[in-house]
């Protein structure tokens, strides 16, 4: 058998197959099927920033925030595939 590992962004995988953020990653039975079906990482879904960033301030909504997380963790438990959020997240979660 050919050995497909690789390194992406600092992570080790076994295939250079990597989900993209789509529908398939709003519920945790996809997730799944994406592993089964041979992916090795998962980029997960995004989060608007509307919902957490009003349009006047940049205030958080905590809210928000929480439950796409928590989403995150259960998506990370439910898999052994790294999960990947996307990048802008963390200009979401570092607004002052």
């Amino acid at each position: 058998m050919i050995d497909l590992r690789t390194t992406y962004l600092g992570l080790h995988l076994r295939t250079p197959l990597v989900s993209s953020a789509s529908p398939f990653t709003y519920e945790l039975d996809r997730i799944r099927g994406l592993e089964d079906a041979g992916a090795a990482a998962i980029v997960f879904h995004s989060v608007f920033e509307e919902p957490v960033a009003s349009a006047s301030a940049p205030t958080k909504d905590p809210a928000a925030l929480e439950s796409y997380l928590n989403q995150i963790h259960k998506a990370k438990d439910a898999v052994a595939v790294p999960i990947a959020p996307l990048s802008y997240i963390y200009k979401i979660l570092c607004l002052a």
